[in-house]
């Protein structure tokens, strides 16, 4: 047990544009501050292994940070907050997390002060999304659709894009067996009929008025471009 142990001691200065908000990409590339010799050296975290000195101890700590603050509202709009200190045991931890959900699901939902219908929570916010972005046009395509894109997806991407300016004068931009791009090809591309053969052989052509939204989105787009 340490003695006259005063906290003050360990109170410091620290500049807010001192602290890191987001981890670096690259998680190793992060600074290390290492003390030897007498002497503080900044170096990068991948040269840990060169400061550990040999016939060391290393412990590691598994521990995880969880989200445990859940915050609600209910039919009357009043804020209900859960803290969960500790899930002690798996059984309490199932029920809890099978109550939320049932309460998810049980819970009336509106949009715009009209009541939202849906059979479970995935539908409802189906069903708001295709009233939010009702303009945009409908790409099945797992690829496409998602917050941030695969490695396989920009891979994919990068690909065609290079197939477009490179072989549009070929069937199917010239792809064959079952890359990644070849689908996003067929989702995006060929189904809108933007990639097709005419009299002048295989060519781009802009999106027709049957194609709807996607027509819609072109004509905007060019415009946004031209002004």
């Amino acid at each position: 047990m340490i003695s006259n142990l005063n906290l003050d001691n360990y109170n410091y200065s620290l500049r807010n544009d001192r602290i890191a908000k987001y981890p670096k990409s690259k998680r190793d590339d992060s600074k290390l501050l290492v003390y030897k010799e007498g002497e503080f050296i900044n170096q990068k975290f991948y040269n840990i292994d060169k400061n550990i000195p040999s016939n060391s101890s290393v412990f590691f700590n598994n521990s995880k940070v969880i989200n445990a603050r859940l915050i609600f509202k209910n039919r009357n709009n009043a804020k209900i907050e859960i803290l969960v200190i500790n899930l002690f045991n798996e059984n309490y931890q199932n029920l809890l997390f099978n109550s939320l959900t049932q309460n998810f699901e049980d819970a009336m939902w509106l949009f715009n002060n009209q009541k939202i219908k849906g059979d479970n929570l995935s539908i409802i916010a189906s069903n708001v999304s295709d009233e939010m972005f009702n303009l945009a046009p409908i790409i099945h395509n797992e690829l496409v659709n998602r917050d941030r894109l695969s490695t396989n997806a920009t891979q994919g991407s990068t690909s065609l894009i290079s197939r477009i300016f490179n072989h549009a004068d070929k069937e199917n931009l010239g792809m064959e067996g079952h890359p990644a791009e070849f689908g996003l090809y067929l989702s995006v591309i060929k189904k809108h009929h933007l990639h097709k053969k005419t009299i002048n052989g295989f060519e781009f052509s802009a999106p027709q008025k049957k194609e709807g939204k996607l027509f819609n989105f072109y004509e905007t787009f060019n415009k946004i471009i031209k002004e």
